[in-house]
């Protein structure tokens, strides 16, 4: 499997040769969609969640992933436990704007649990 171990290192390579214009320039803290940035997550244990919302976007997931037989929470990670891919994401999201009316308008990369949909509705 490529890039599987050991992970390989982030450098800069100057775009001229006669110019180093990467001299300044640091690696970033978190890389989007990375497999640690995907791993950092809101608990929403504690919460009080909507059972109305949560059953719908729930019936939503089941739609869209008829196969699916595992138990879903707030807490179920849509990539790593659903197996959702970025066009999936973008499809449930799309789907919590059009149905609930008011819902907020995160960026993509921070949907990274049921629990974030959920919150987005409400």
């Amino acid at each position: 499997m490529y890039n599987k171990s050991p992970i390989d290192q982030l450098s800069y390579i100057p775009y001229y040769w006669f110019y180093n214009d990467v001299a300044t320039k640091r690696l970033p803290s978190t890389i989007l969609w990375s497999h640690g940035d995907l791993k950092r997550t809101t608990d929403y244990t504690k919460v009080e969640i909507d059972q109305h919302i949560f059953d719908r976007i729930v019936s939503q997931i089941h739609t869209m992933k008829p196969a699916l037989e595992k138990e879903i929470t707030v807490q179920t990670h849509v990539v790593f436990d659903l197996y959702f891919d970025s066009l999936d994401t973008a499809e449930l999201k799309s789907f919590v704007q059009a149905t609930f009316e008011g819902a907020a308008n995160p960026p993509l990369a921070d949907l990274k649990v049921v629990g974030d949909y959920v919150i987005m509705a409400m």
